[in-house]
């Protein structure tokens, strides 16, 4: 539809007489040009539900904006998270953004029309992307206005996971992830490897402390997974109940059975 001509636009009026929901992913401004805003839609049909995905927001001095969902994730701060530890950004590389507004806005929808169930009435829905996607990042936020703490590239550590990374196996650039939590999971690691005399370390003696000789520890996983493929680590890991997962290419997901079933 072409929404410049007063055809376009009265063909999507038409629609919203028998829709639900108008979904608007446009930049602030844009809708009210073409009269299809809010106030504009509940002439048509009262109890309409409008939701509207603006970049930041319809208020502030960024509300027009332009932004695609990589461009968001700089400007809430996400990418400069994402490197490996200590070093440069390379940031997101997808749009996760995207992504992550449009699961907020499934849930928003779903609270919009029950509530019209019970009352009766529609209403206009805002979720402006940057704020959903700072949701996802509470440790952060959190660091910086209580501590004044700025959070850099972390690479895949895991403030609250002794052992969270990915390690090197047998073959070309092949990794397989590994996520440990409990002492439970710890023990279970440990006897599944052999019971190696390094994992009685007092160094290694409870999760505060693995937490704190996090490289000393990885560089040792490292050299256990050395030679093995990431399905071995995963078929070993995965029987004493530890999260180890194949760090999957694009070859691995297309013929793994598991997907292709």
């Amino acid at each position: 539809l072409d929404l410049k001509t007063s055809e376009g636009v009265g063909l999507i009026k038409q629609l919203v007489r028998i829709s639900d929901v108008v979904v608007d992913n446009f930049s602030p401004g844009v809708m009210e040009r073409f009269t299809l805003e809010y106030d504009d839609l509940k002439k048509i049909k009262p109890d309409i539900i409008k939701i509207s995905f603006p970049g930041v927001g319809r208020e502030g001095p960024f509300s027009d904006v332009v932004t695609y969902g990589p461009s968001l994730a700089g400007l809430a701060g996400l990418d400069s998270l994402i490197g490996y530890e200590g070093e440069r950004v390379l940031g997101m590389q997808q749009a996760y953004a995207d992504i992550n507004a449009a699961l907020f806005g499934a849930f928003a929808i779903q609270m919009g029309l029950y509530h019209r169930e019970r009352f009766g009435e529609g209403q206009h829905i805002e979720v402006a992307q940057l704020e959903a996607l700072l949701s996802t990042m509470p440790e952060p936020v959190i660091e910086a206005g209580l501590n004044k703490r700025i959070f850099g590239t972390v690479g895949n550590v895991n403030p609250i996971m002794p052992v969270h990374n990915n390690y090197p196996c047998q073959g070309d650039d092949k990794w397989v992830s590994i996520a440990i939590l409990t002492d439970t999971e710890w023990k279970g690691f440990c006897k599944a490897i052999g019971d190696p005399p390094w994992t009685q370390k007092e160094d290694f003696a409870d999760s505060d402390k693995r937490s704190l000789n996090r490289k000393e520890l990885d560089k040792l996983i490292c050299k256990w997974t050395a030679d093995k493929t990431p399905n071995e680590v995963m078929e070993i890991l995965q029987k004493a109940r530890v999260a180890a997962a194949p760090c999957a290419d694009t070859e691995d997901r297309y013929f793994d059975p598991h997907f292709q079933e």
